[in-house]
């Protein structure tokens, strides 16, 4: 998939599996993109023609909160302590019941 994808590219419609299509789609360039869905996030209206666009109206906010939320916990990842392995003995003292 192409990282570079201009968050005009990245339309947004409403089914089953498009949330979940939509975040798994997304690199770590675009978890990073502050303005992945910048020009797709509007105020939600108070009335709706259908239960359709009801749920359609709140896609967009939900994946730029969710793009956030992982931009933050991948940011918190990236500063935890951590350690570097430099070698692995195998140990023949275990015994197997």
């Amino acid at each position: 998939m192409d990282s570079k994808r201009s968050c005009s590219t990245k339309k947004v419609s409403w089914n089953d599996l498009a949330f979940i299509n939509n975040v798994i789609s997304w690199s770590l360039e675009d978890i990073f993109d502050q303005d992945l869905y910048k020009n797709q996030v509007d105020s939600i209206g108070l009335s709706f023609d259908s239960a359709k666009q009801y749920l359609t109206s709140f896609v967009p906010p939900l994946l730029e909160e969710t793009r956030a939320q992982l931009c933050s916990c991948i940011e918190i990842i990236s500063s935890s302590p951590h350690a570097q392995v430099f070698s692995l003995k195998h140990s023949h003292s275990l015994q197997h019941d």
